[in-house]
């Protein structure tokens, strides 16, 4: 090993040291205390990033817990269950296809992380968000307040989720409402319609 690549391993075992697992480049290019850029490091090891992690004694990829206590970190920084988009936009984790190759689905991985009760597109997500629409517009929200939403808030269902979900056809957005004044009475939130 030559002079370079010794002081990138040092670099690369003291940002595991300090984040207590195996760096991403993300994470390395993070950390305020590196002094090599992820690109540098990844030139001296004819196989790039996961060589130079190979070199350094670190186990390259995620494992599986560190999957799911990511996961869990990052449901709770959202308040709500992640979608593949939150996964896919969050520098912190792997990709959703990372997930999915690892455990089968998203839904496997969330309930790996014992992230159940509010996947993302249940019937009690989609009522929860569709109740507190209605406290904030006062009123049942409509087809058009979610198409509203939906622009807003890229993680809520869509509009025509929602619709498929509670039946697809002629009453499915009126028995979505029914829902939500059902759910807001035990919630003690009176909404009519």
């Amino acid at each position: 090993m030559n002079k370079a690549q010794l002081a990138a391993v040092r670099e690369l075992q003291a940002c595991a040291q300090r984040l207590g697992r195996t760096p991403t480049q993300s994470h390395f290019k993070d950390d305020p205390e590196t002094n090599l850029s992820t690109r540098e490091i990844a030139a001296l090891w004819p196989g790039g990033w996961r060589e130079a992690l190979g070199a350094a004694e670190l186990k390259p990829g995620w494992d599986n817990q560190s999957l799911i206590d990511s996961l869990k970190r990052l449901a709770t920084q959202l308040g709500r269950v992640p979608t593949a988009r939150d996964i896919n936009a969050s520098p912190d984790l792997p990709s959703a296809a990372i997930y999915i190759q690892r455990f089968g689905s998203l839904r496997e991985a969330r309930q790996e992380a014992e992230l159940v009760g509010l996947e993302p597109n249940s019937d009690q997500a989609m009522i929860q968000a569709g109740l507190q629409m209605a406290v904030q517009l006062g009123r049942l929200p409509g087809w058009n307040d979610w198409v509203k939403a939906c622009k807003e808030d890229k993680s809520l269902p869509s509009q025509w989720q929602v619709y498929r979900r509670f039946g697809g056809d002629a009453g499915a957005w009126k028995l979505f409402q029914y829902c939500l004044i059902e759910e807001g009475a035990q919630q003690g939130i009176p909404l009519s319609f």
